[in-house]
């Protein structure tokens, strides 16, 4: 099925500071795909924490795009599985100007398939993420529409890059914190690290199911 996203809801990106007035910079090019990790065929391992158990977890972004998601758009299909079983399929967009983009989701909750497009791409990592010109960005959002009703507003908070352990070892990771707001529905909280160049070495899928890189 083929849809056209438009921008009905709204996104800001806060920063700590700003540059001093009258000065201009300009930032070197860069590979947003690289420096986000997300790139066809790229593939993760993970420990998933269940309760007291610990299963496998495999995430892997299909090894050509999908154009039909999104009229225009040259998509990222991801696909992530827990013990073999696929959960949820994922479709993304790397945008140079912007960054990461979720753009829906088909996934597994409370034992039926849902069905979510958003109308509004969801911003999930500014690109970029550590600018020679300007402060590292501290907070965005996105408020969407989702096909066939409903909305959620997503808001993120940046707590900073320090050294994380997973069990793939010890490495410099950008803590975020993932606030998702339903409307008319509950609201979520996830802990997510990002690291440049890896992507997520650690995530939350379903709530409370930690997936570690490994």
């Amino acid at each position: 099925m083929r849809f056209a996203w438009t921008m009905v809801g709204t996104l800001a990106v806060v920063l700590s500071a700003c540059g001093g007035s009258g000065s201009h910079c300009e930032e070197p090019a860069g590979d947003a795909a690289a420096y986000l990790g997300f790139v066809l065929g790229k593939a993760w391992d993970y420990d998933v924490s269940v309760g007291a158990a610990t299963l496998s977890g495999t995430v892997r972004i299909a090894q050509s795009a999908d154009p039909e998601y999104v009229t225009g758009i040259d998509a990222l299909k991801m696909e992530i599985r827990q013990n073999g079983i696929l959960i949820a399929t994922r479709w993304f967009q790397v945008d140079p100007e912007r960054g990461l983009l979720f753009l829906g989701e088909q996934v597994i909750e409370n034992s039926q398939q849902v069905d979510r497009r958003y109308l509004s791409p969801i911003l999930l990592v500014p690109f970029p993420l550590e600018p020679k010109c300007s402060a590292t960005p501290q907070s965005w959002s996105t408020a969407s529409d989702i096909e066939g009703g409903g909305s959620e507003n997503h808001l993120f908070s940046n707590l900073g890059k320090a050294a994380h352990t997973v069990p793939a070892g010890e490495i410099d990771a950008f803590h975020l914190v993932h606030r998702r707001e339903i409307a008319g529905g509950p609201t979520f909280s996830y802990d997510e690290y990002f690291a440049p160049q890896r992507g997520w070495i650690e995530f939350e899928l379903p709530d409370g199911n930690a997936w570690k890189l490994r």
